[in-house]
This record gives structure tokens, C-alpha cells and sequence, in this order.
């Protein structure tokens, strides 16, 4: 089994300025036909406990709005459905937060791909012969070139879905995609030569 370990940049990050690198890329290869990406959040913990905190003094300003209303007879219900709202936003940005994006390729299998949230972990898998090919894809977006990696599929799956992103929540840079995809190249080809 061999093991790769990288740290790069997001997209986000990377126009955030010269800081820290956000994502911890980690790659295994299992024999010559499985390979094992694996995409960390790096933040993760950090941004959960910011919006942790921002949802509990939320909880209580709503509880000490309630209290003076309460106390004066002062109702207002855009008060209530401000923070209302807030709050409701705040859950949502924190159940959506993503902890790590993985996917495993088998050559004679198929793909996984696997996301971890804060709450729940998705996953979706795609049979071998649904794949036509794995490539990376130049796409604008808010008038910037960003770099995709994308699987290209046949069959019955491609009625559905002919395009399938990889990463498509952490977005992570071209350089980390070029690295992935030539380790799953690498993989890919070694097995048709067997």
C-alpha cells in the first residue's frame, strides 16, 4: 500500500489572499487497481465551533427578546421572524458544512464517492460500466476558470446524468485536481496493461 499526503489551497481560500492551506489531500493506492482519494476540510472543526457559538448567542438573544416582550406587553412579530430567520440560516450553514469529500476507485468495480457533513455522510456510487472516462474540466464560473474533476459517463446513467463533479464542495484547486488525476490515471492505466 502506498500513501500520499499533499496541503493545498482552495479556490475560496486562494482569493481569500496569501494564508493558509485549507485542504489535506490524501491519496492510497491499494494494489494496482483500487485507489482511495481522500480530501479533508482542514477548518472544518474551527468553522463548526464559530457557528456553534454564533446559533447559541442567537438562541439567547432570542430568549432575552422574549423576556422583554413578556415583561412590556411589547409584541412584534418582524422581531420574532428576523431572528427567526437568522437562526434558521445559521442551523443550515452548519449542517451543511463539509468535513471531507473521498471517493474509491476499483477498476473492475466501480466509484464511490463520499461526502461527510456535520450531520450526515452521502454517498454515491456508479458501476464500472457506467464510467466512459474520468477527466478534468475547464469551467467559467463568475467570469473566473475553475477546474473540475469530473466523471464522463455511458449507459442508462448517462440519460440521467451525463456529467458527474468530484469535489464539488471544497472546490479545490487545479494543482490538487492534477495530482489526483494522475494518480487515478496511473491506477487506470496499469490495469489495462494486465
Amino acid at each position: 500500500m502506498n500513501d500520499f499526503d499533499f496541503e493545498f489551497q482552495s479556490i475560496r481560500q486562494r482569493y481569500k489572499g496569501p494564508e493558509e492551506r485549507d485542504l489535506h489531500l490524501k491519496i492510497y493506492e491499494y494494489g494496482n487497481d483500487v485507489l482511495e482519494v481522500n480530501l479533508i476540510n482542514k477548518h472544518f472543526s474551527r468553522l463548526r465551533r464559530s457557528l456553534q457559538k454564533q446559533v447559541v448567542w442567537m438562541f439567547i438573544v432570542m430568549i432575552i427578546t422574549l423576556l422583554v416582550k413578556i415583561s412590556l406587553n411589547f409584541y412584534s412579530s418582524i422581531i420574532n421572524f428576523l431572528l427567526l430567520f437568522w437562526l434558521i440560516i445559521k442551523v443550515w450553514s452548519i449542517s451543511s458544512l463539509v468535513k471531507n469529500e473521498k471517493f474509491i476507485f476499483c477498476y473492475d468495480f466501480g466509484l464511490q464517492i463520499q461526502t461527510t457533513t456535520f450531520l450526515t455522510k452521502s454517498n454515491y456510487f456508479m458501476a464500472a460500466s457506467s464510467i466512459h472516462d474520468i477527466v478534468i474540466n475547464e469551467v467559467l464560473e463568475n467570469f473566473d476558470f475553475h477546474y473540475l474533476l469530473i466523471v464522463r459517463t455511458k449507459g442508462v446513467l448517462f440519460r440521467k446524468k451525463p456529467i458527474i463533479p468530484i469535489f464539488k464542495h471544497l472546490k479545490p484547486c487545479g494543482d490538487c485536481l492534477h495530482i489526483i488525476y494522475k494518480h487515478l490515471n496511473k491506477t487506470m492505466r496499469k490495469t489495462c496493461h494486465e
